[in-house]
């Protein structure tokens, strides 16, 4: 797990709790993501270079320097063959993940700079879902060609928009504590519903796509629902504003995030754990 902090990288080893800095990323960095088989991390800075790190190796492989603005995405395709990038001026790059040459380069006219987290790409590299001032934006990975907007959520921009890992869903989230579930085959908003009472900020699938955590500040910090009934499963409390809240690979962690770097950690209860617990709850005997 990596988190940028202050613009450096460090490196945490979940089995022993142990931290890395890893200076060979620089001092700028503002975005990470790992390759699908964890083998490479990538960074982006605010100056837009982007490193290419290997994680089996512990090196530094490459610096790709053709964005000049700050980055505000990184995401590897599915497959891992390209690696999507996004500066603040909307400038997009496909890159070629064995040869780190540019695939495809164009210009989303939509995106402007300040959108941070407000943007994602699907997994198999065919859309980009953006979060405009009451709506939601669907564009082509592509291209940027503006292919659909969807309406139906509170008259500001999203906080945060992530895909599942499947590519089927979006979810987004907004100041006002609304957390929003979009179909990204139709465009349609599948429900929205409140979330945090302070606001939520951060957003992210289970590998399965069978859960959802979002994160906010407060009494009510962190919160893991069911996505397909929507049903809140846990909350926990937390003493700052975690914007960034993510999934471990096998799912059985949870990692929130605050401006300032902090990193907090959960265990990520099972399907089996949590349906132990209710019926516990309910006083219901165990099976």
């Amino acid at each position: 797990m990596t988190v940028p902090r202050e613009g450096t990288v460090s490196l945490f080893d979940l089995a022993t709790f142990s931290e890395t800095e890893l200076s060979e990323l620089g001092t700028d960095v503002s975005m990470v993501a790992y390759s699908p088989d964890g083998i490479l991390l990538v960074s982006g800075g605010a100056n837009g270079r982007i490193r290419v790190w290997s994680c089996t190796e512990r090196r530094l492989l490459k610096e790709l320097d053709d964005h000049k603005a700050q980055i505000i995405l990184l995401r590897f395709q599915a497959d891992g063959k390209r690696l999507f990038s996004l500066d603040a001026t909307g400038e997009a790059i496909w890159w070629d993940a064995l040869m780190w040459q540019p695939d495809r380069t164009f210009v989303a006219r939509l995106l402007s700079g300040g959108m941070g987290h407000r943007v994602d790409v699907s997994p198999d590299g065919r859309l980009l879902a953006f979060g405009a001032r009451g709506a939601l934006q669907w564009l082509s990975a592509e291209t940027g060609e503006l292919l659909a907007t969807s309406t139906g959520t509170h008259m500001v921009a999203a906080t945060r928009v992530v895909f599942s890992n499947d590519g089927l869903r979006v979810a987004s989230t907004y100041n006002y504590g609304t957390v929003a579930l979009w179909d990204a085959s139709s465009f349609g908003l599948e429900t929205a519903f409140r979330g945090h009472l302070l606001g939520a900020c951060g957003a992210a699938f289970s590998p399965d796509g069978r859960r959802l955590v979002s994160s906010g500040t407060g009494l009510d910090a962190v919160k893991l629902w069911d996505s397909l009934s929507h049903r809140e499963l846990i909350t926990l409390p937390g003493e700052s504003i975690l914007r960034e809240v993510a999934f471990s690979p096998d799912s059985s962690w949870l990692a929130a995030c605050n401006r300032e770097g902090t990193l907090h950690l959960w265990h990520a209860p099972s399907w089996e754990e949590i349906d132990a617990e209710e019926r516990r709850l309910k006083g219901e005997p165990s099976p």
